[in-house]
């Protein structure tokens, strides 16, 4: 206002302040003759007066916003989310700091371009370390708790064990610091995170070949969903525990009846349907010596060498005795 009505806003500032301002006052400075530059002058005042209030509301919320914290299995290892409504807000604050970059009313854009950097990279490293969580806790049970794969993968097996370690120690720092700005701002995480998921990725693209290498021997694999092929493997030293998933890979058959051997692993006597209560003995017994998918493949050709014996002394007897008693 002091700029429109010239040498007269040292007067003008003085009506301003006193207590008995009237209208008629203010029309003999013609103000009124500049209505469009005072409503220019609102509303950027009122724009940038929400601009200020974004900032302000912005300021409150990251302050206090932490992550949830669940743990790993039943061990003191972190697990760090966000929960849907807080992604939610993240995607929201990004849209309405690119609304204000976008404005031609420039006063806060300093602060609204450091808010902006500082939730790409709460955005950023919230993704990186979503995906290092879930690689990790599938490849943690294989190559730490697994001898098979740890034996048959060395140089990975080196390469995750440093992984894990620094998955460990990154999120129990950030869980201790818990609020998901501060911790995400750490200088150098993001390029941490992300040399760890290549990482990751080339132990997992690793064991997927593994596992591809075992369908092909026993090819019964390929019928077992991923979770379970896992476990059979990482047990596969120790026949009793695979048993449990019997029914998954051998066709129609409950369960194997085992026999302990000494200073030896136990050998399969018999087997069990699983249609009827019908008990099979294996002629001769199986033992289950090597790799587990190298003794699930002899097991499933006793079966059929088995069944045959079976029915060709059924077919010989058929002739030498009643119908019914046959």
């Amino acid at each position: 206002l002091g700029q429109m009505v010239g040498d007269q806003s040292k007067t003008l500032n003085k009506l301003i302040a006193s207590t008995n301002m009237k209208l008629g006052d203010l029309l003999k400075f013609d103000i009124h003759v500049q209505a469009n530059s005072i409503d220019a002058i609102t509303d950027r005042a009122v724009r940038e007066a929400s601009h200020e209030d974004t900032l302000r509301s912005l300021a409150a919320t990251w302050g206090c916003l932490d992550f949830k914290i669940s743990y790993y299995k039943h061990t003191d290892v972190p697990l760090l989310k966000l929960t849907e409504e807080d992604s939610d807000q993240l995607e929201a604050d990004q849209l309405a700091l690119q609304s204000m970059l976008a404005s031609r009313y420039d006063h806060f854009k300093p602060q609204a371009a450091e808010w902006q950097n500082s939730l790409a990279i709460i955005s950023d490293a919230v993704q990186m370390l979503s995906e290092i969580q879930r690689t990790w806790s599938y490849l943690e049970p294989l190559f730490v708790g697994s001898e098979e794969v740890r034996r048959e993968l060395p140089e990975e097996t080196i390469r995750f064990l440093a992984v894990d370690q620094q998955v460990r120690q990154i999120l129990r720092k950030m869980a201790e610091v818990k609020n998901v700005k501060a911790a995400c701002q750490e200088k150098g995480l993001c390029q941490r995170l992300e040399s760890m998921n290549d990482d990751q990725d080339v132990c997992k693209k690793a064991l997927a070949e593994f596992l591809a290498g075992k369908r092909r021997v026993f090819p019964r694999f390929y019928f077992t969903s991923e979770a379970d092929l896992l476990d059979i493997l990482s047990n596969g030293s120790s026949p009793p525990k695979v048993m449990r998933h019997i029914n998954k890979v051998l066709l129609a058959t409950a369960s194997l009846y085992l026999e302990s051997v000494a200073d030896n692993r136990p050998r399969a006597i018999s087997f069990v349907s699983s249609v009827g209560e019908e008990q099979i003995d294996f002629e001769p017994p199986v033992l289950l010596e090597g790799k587990v998918e190298v003794y699930l493949q002899t097991v499933l050709t006793a079966q059929m060498e088995t069944l045959q014996k079976n029915l060709e002394r059924s077919r010989k007897r058929f002739p030498l005795r009643p119908r019914a008693a046959w």
